[in-house]
């Protein structure tokens, strides 16, 4: 079995006024798994700009954020500017509980959309929150399409490529080369998440013209048991 995320919700909120947090679907969690969960913010009221979740509360775990990207403001008209962050968030428990998680900003937000995964048994889950599992997380922000954000060369052919990439405008978003879709939340081609063995360029498609802005990972593979009990590791001179 090679390294996967598995989903476990996606969804979005979006309109009718700003709020200071918003909760997922209910995610429940296998023991000493990778979490993950992506969230893309903005508030298209116009009263504040976005900021990325100062916390992420789920599962009586403790989320950690890994990588942060935020677009450069676009003039929706009438003097408005909108602003969009895409966060990535981590974690690991030997014994979560079922719950939704909880995202809280600093400001109020309008559109809040998010996309949680877990690794399967092959993703490497150890270190403090699953950090071990986390090799490298590159942001990136731009505005062509394709928006490829390039990681360095992988340390194992084993190694998952994931990406969380957001838009701002009306479009249609596609999975970059080979890659598998995990979440288009809510089916709104705001928020889109995707994963591929061994690739290093990370990459999505998008109909209209815009800026977005997009996380990469390299999410580890874990290491296979060679078999061997300690006795036979001391005999043979491997270390352990």
């Amino acid at each position: 079995m090679a390294a996967s995320l598995v989903s476990h919700t996606s969804g979005a909120r979006n309109g009718a006024g700003t709020v200071g947090s918003q909760a997922t679907g209910v995610i429940t969690p296998t023991a000493n798994r990778l979490q993950l969960i992506a969230f893309l913010n903005t508030d298209t009221s116009g009263a504040n700009q976005p900021n990325p979740p100062g916390t992420v509360a789920a599962n009586g775990l403790t989320y950690t954020q890994t990588g942060a990207a935020g677009t450069f403001p676009l003039n929706l008209g009438g003097g408005t500017l909108r602003t969009v962050y895409v966060t990535t968030w981590r974690a690991v428990g030997a014994s979560p509980s079922a719950s939704a998680a909880t995202a809280t900003f600093p400001t109020g937000q309008t559109d809040i959309y998010w996309s949680a995964v877990e690794g399967n048994s092959e993703v490497d889950a150890s270190g403090v929150n699953g950090a071990n599992g986390i090799v490298q997380h590159v942001p990136l922000v731009g505005t062509a399409s394709p928006l490829t954000i390039n990681l360095a060369a992988f340390s194992s052919p084993n190694n998952l490529a994931y990406g969380a990439f957001g838009e701002q405008g009306d479009g249609t978003f596609g999975v970059g080369t080979g890659f598998t879709l995990i979440h288009n939340a809510d089916g709104q081609n705001v928020l889109l998440t995707e994963q591929k063995l061994n690739d290093a360029s990370v990459d999505a498609t998008y109909t209209t013209g815009g800026v977005w802005a997009g996380i990469a990972l390299e999410i580890k593979a874990a290491v296979a048991a060679t078999g061997i009990n300690p006795a036979q590791r001391r005999q043979r001179g491997i270390g352990y």
